[in-house]
């Protein structure tokens, strides 16, 4: 078979198991989740060679066996994360960085599994009480190929925030250093039932605010209190994301991907409550990889949840950093 063809039938099946969720449902069953991650996973070996090469013979039982390749790994522009000719691709997101630093891309064959990801990871949103008809609208500031940018633009199609009408909630979406900016242009307070999604931090920027302190401004200058304001959690290496409530809300489990938070040292999956570094596997990263460990600490939450604790680049752990090293130099 054909890699367009294959491509389209992987896809195909992830999304039957999205269509079939009800109710109170907020994830892809665990035993759907698991036959699907481990024939995405023979997918990406067959057409990927890079990650064909990493694995090396393994025996795989699970879809928490699936080896995760580190976020760092798509940096190296020599060996694309990717199951296709980069040539083919619809487009890419590269991340944000410093000046003089190495970006990494994710290339997409089509961005039709990272549009169904984006709708699906909105679910759990409901658990929280957000209102499935507010108007929904974005702050500018994001430039470049940012899948940021991307994510908020085709939620909202109202597009960048203008002129608010004073009678209608809103469902306001940006970075925190956006809406650092947008509290320190005096904006009065937003209708009644109005709530924000934050995301994508300070990066770029010297200023940065505490979560409690940003979640205050939220209420004073916005006057949206702090169980309104979701956090958004997402990588330019997935296509999923994740959403958290309030200042010390829990990250919920999204409908097409699983986070493991892992011991350092081990590699194994630590208990309910305890704190290692976080791996993530998203069934939409069709044509990368599902499996990507990332310089995240957390701690693990019940149902799939988790709560960031910050990211420790200086303190990856010894086995990601030779995974790190033994990917970049294939």
């Amino acid at each position: 078979m054909e890699f367009a063809d294959e491509y389209a039938l992987m896809c195909q099946r992830c999304v039957e198991a999205l269509a079939g969720l009800e109710g109170e449902s907020l994830a892809v069953r665990d035993d759907a989740f698991d036959g699907l991650a481990l024939e995405l996973f023979e997918f990406q070996m067959r057409w990927n060679p890079a990650y064909r090469n990493f694995v090396g013979a393994r025996d795989i039982d699970g879809w928490k066996a699936i080896p995760a390749v580190p976020a760092s790994a798509f940096k190296d522009a020599a060996r694309p994360v990717s199951c296709f000719p980069i040539e083919e691709a619809e487009g890419f997101f590269e991340t944000s960085g410093t000046t003089g630093e190495v970006k990494g891309r994710h290339y997409f064959y089509d961005f039709d599994m990272y549009r169904a990801a984006i709708e699906a990871s909105l679910r759990p949103l409901q658990k929280f009480g957000l209102p499935g008809d507010l108007r929904r609208c974005w702050l500018p500031g994001l430039e470049g190929r940012s899948s940021l940018g991307f994510m908020l633009e085709f939620l909202s199609g109202e597009g960048p925030v203008g002129e608010l009408d004073p009678d209608e909630p809103v469902l306001l979406m940006g970075t925190a250093l956006s809406f650092l900016h947008l509290f320190e242009g005096g904006i009065r307070h937003l209708p009644e039932g109005s709530w924000a999604v934050e995301t994508g931090g300070y990066k770029g920027s010297r200023r940065e605010l505490s979560k409690p302190d940003l979640y205050a401004m939220f209420e004073e200058r916005l006057g949206i209190p702090s169980e309104r304001v979701l956090n958004e959690y997402g990588m330019t290496e997935l296509s999923s994301q994740f959403y958290a409530r309030g200042v010390d809300g829990f990250h919920a489990q999204a409908p097409m991907a699983r986070a493991v938070v892992r011991d350092p040292e081990s590699g194994a999956e630590v208990g309910i409550g305890e704190i290692g570094y976080l791996s993530l596997y998203d069934l939409a990263n069709v044509g990368s990889v599902l499996a990507v460990a990332t310089q995240d600490i957390a701690q693990r939450g019940e149902g799939g949840s988790f709560q960031l604790l910050g990211r420790d680049p200086a303190a990856i752990p010894r086995g990601c950093s030779r995974a790190a090293d033994e990917f970049l130099s294939r």
